[in-house]
């Protein structure tokens, strides 16, 4: 399309100064990627790593790649669930992502820590924080074939130093259900770029809202059917709804199926191959417009799960 859809972009960039975040096909397995109170829900060490490829065969189409790691310090392995009631505990992990979008690069570093409370013999509540630092920045030689020197957008490679970035979730959940609730960009300030010709040029991250929610079935032979949903909010665009549904056997293997009302429909799959180390992967196509114009988006994630020696819960028992 000779650039034309990421020159729109780049003037939407700049009228609405705005930007939004990455996308994530598999935030179901990965939960801690959008909510930093996940760190303390789980009985093992996580360490996953993603790639993401959006929008296939579409010049400049967004690709994301991270790197998560969470465990819990200060939890009882040596009881079940229901007698932790009065017991807390901590979470911490890390993550980091380089996402790009045509000539835009966009490179976080986030460390987290949750605090988990009981709530009854059966609730729990985990409530953490992400803080560090996030940067933009331009790649002027994207533009070459544009004849503009009058933008410093087509001109220059610009950055924006490293910004602050403040994300806030919690998770209420059980072995039935859980609700989860986050918001990013916390820290709303403008993000300028470094440039010699055009001090006005800047960007702005509008705090996005994260609500879902989703209720477990137990089925005979150790399956388990969880339907969800989740509301993405950010200003100045359309709510997001994504509908879903994740089947688990034995947490050995698992699949399901996300919609994302009036843009796309994404199926994943996955398994765990040793008790280690576990693959999952989806494909998403869009029924939307941008339909016509490409193949499909591809994401897959390689985890690694270090279960305590001591612990009576399965990996993803609430998940």
């Amino acid at each position: 399309m000779k650039k034309l859809f990421w020159f729109i972009g780049l003037i939407y960039f700049k009228m609405l100064s705005a930007q939004q975040g990455q996308q994530y096909s598999q935030y179901l397995i990965n939960p801690f990627t959008i909510n930093p109170a996940v760190s303390s829900t789980e009985d093992y060490m996580d360490v996953q790593m993603g790639y993401r490829k959006q929008w296939l065969a579409l010049e400049g189409s967004p690709n994301t790649a991270y790197i998560s790691a969470f465990r819990t310090f200060g939890k009882p392995f040596y009881h079940m669930h229901y007698k932790n009631e009065h017991k807390n505990w901590h979470g911490a992990g890390l993550l980091a992502f380089d996402d790009k979008i045509g000539p835009l690069t966009r490179n976080y570093m986030l460390l987290g820590y949750s605090f988990n409370i009981g709530i009854t013999k059966k609730i729990r509540l985990s409530m953490g924080s992400f803080i560090g630092g996030k940067q933009i920045k331009t790649n002027a030689n994207y533009w070459e074939n544009i004849d503009d020197n009058t933008d410093v957008l087509f001109t220059e490679n610009l950055n924006s130093g490293l910004k602050p970035e403040l994300q806030v979730g919690a998770v209420m959940y059980s072995e039935d259900f859980f609700a989860s609730c986050a918001i990013h960009n916390l820290v709303g300030i403008k993000i300028g770029f470094d440039s010699e010709t055009d001090a006005s040029t800047y960007s702005v991250f509008n705090r996005q809202a994260f609500l879902s929610a989703g209720y477990h079935f137990i089925g005979k032979e150790n399956f388990k059917v969880t339907p969800s949903v989740m509301l993405k909010y950010i200003p100045k665009t359309p709510l997001a709804l994504d509908l879903n549904v994740k089947v688990d056997y034995k947490t050995k293997y698992w699949a399901g199926m996300t919609t994302r009302v009036q843009e796309s429909v994404n199926i994943f799959a996955g398994l765990r191959v040793i008790s280690l180390l576990d693959i999952s992967y989806a494909f998403e196509w869009s029924y939307s417009q941008l339909r016509k114009y490409n193949k499909g988006t591809h994401e897959i994630i390689l985890g690694l799960r270090f279960k305590h020696p001591d612990t009576v819960v399965e990996p993803s028992k609430y998940w």
